[in-house]
């Protein structure tokens, strides 16, 4: 699988453990669920060249879809619109073959008529919403005024003109917004938006800091990474910059606080350890990466651990493929790495 012998152990583990404990699992949705799995699946049969593994995806996926009558949420973690924004992501990574207009049709109506009653919500639940329609519309050639997706995302990015609390707010919103800059919608509220929410994180983490006023829930690599990816996606080195004025002024610091507890989180760390050592070269933070890394793959992962690429089975084995360079950092579009929402486990057997 990998020019690493303990990897290909560990995706092997990861791999028998999904496939074991899939059929028990209830939830169809991209980051906790089935649609997550499928696509771990796909990747993993890209990866090796075993159509094993894609078959099993691709079994995972007409489950899904067979499932989506029973569907009671638009919610992006779990069910429609996280289904919805995997199944556009693979189409488009040529996973699958389909139209996606003609298979997402019926979950954009769905999806645009649930919109109004989540606006009033915290950010970090109606820019899910966004994520799904910024990525039904990044594959457009031409975007019209009338297209009604487009019209749905311009109500969500208005409705972002409200105060953020947390830095899960500040985080999810930063990540949306600059997937939506491409696009060229709502290119003035867009940009105000994404400024007010980077400033105002900068604002927070100071006061953090300096007079203890908000819960100590900061972590640098992760801010730096949302970041680098908006420097990327906007074309704004100003986003890059700040990236590395977090990790001078703060990672040093939050190091030690780094969990070691659960090994998703091993490999999270060598993950984005791995990513902003590449962005900036710098070589203390590759060296970090390989440290996490030799942590994670000394250890057995426990039997009750989640399954999605959330924080479980499926998302380690997305980093493990990521930092083997078989796998490309893309996905992270779609489950941003400061989602770290834990529901479903799997069974004992």
């Amino acid at each position: 699988m990998t020019n690493n012998n303990k990897a290909d152990v560990q995706l092997q583990r990861i791999s028998d453990t999904l496939i074991a404990s899939s059929d028990f699992l209830e939830d169809i949705g991209l980051l906790n669920g089935k649609t997550g799995i499928a696509l771990f699946f796909f990747h993993l049969a890209r990866a090796t060249g075993d159509r094993k593994f894609e078959e099993y995806a691709g079994e995972l996926t007409d489950q899904t879809c067979e499932s989506l009558q029973h569907v009671t949420s638009v919610d992006y973690a779990e069910e429609l619109a996280g289904f919805g924004a995997g199944m556009e992501y693979m189409i488009q990574q040529r996973f699958i073959d389909a139209d996606a207009d003609e298979v997402l049709e019926d979950m954009d109506n769905v999806i645009r008529e649930h919109t109004p009653y989540y606006l009033n919500s915290t950010p970090e639940t109606f820019v899910g919403l966004g994520k799904y329609f910024t990525k039904r519309l990044e594959s457009k050639m031409n975007l019209t005024a009338d297209n009604p997706n487009q019209t749905c995302l311009s109500r969500i990015i208005q409705a972002l003109s409200c105060p953020y609390n947390t830095y899960g707010e500040l985080f999810s919103v930063i990540d949306f917004l600059s997937g939506v800059v491409p696009l060229g919608i709502e290119v003035e509220k867009t940009g105000v938006y994404l400024n007010y929410a980077v400033d105002k994180m900068e604002t927070m983490v100071y006061e953090d800091i300096h007079f203890g006023i908000y819960p100590g829930q900061f972590n640098p690599l992760i801010a730096a990474t949302l970041l680098c990816r908006a420097s990327v996606k906007t074309g704004n080195k100003v986003y890059a910059d700040r990236a590395q004025q977090y990790l001078q002024l703060y990672e040093p610091d939050y190091r030690p606080h780094l969990s070691s507890n659960l090994q998703f989180n091993t490999l999270k760390w060598s993950f984005l350890y791995r990513y902003l050592g590449a962005w900036f070269q710098n070589s203390e933070l590759l060296r970090l990466s390989e440290e996490w890394l030799y942590i994670a793959l000394k250890k057995e992962f426990p039997r009750n651990l989640s399954v999605g690429l959330s924080c479980g089975y499926a998302g380690a084995g997305m980093y493990l493929l990521s930092l083997a360079g078989q796998c490309g950092d893309d996905w992270l579009d779609i489950v941003p790495c400061h989602v770290e929402k834990i529901t479903h486990r799997i069974a004992v057997l």
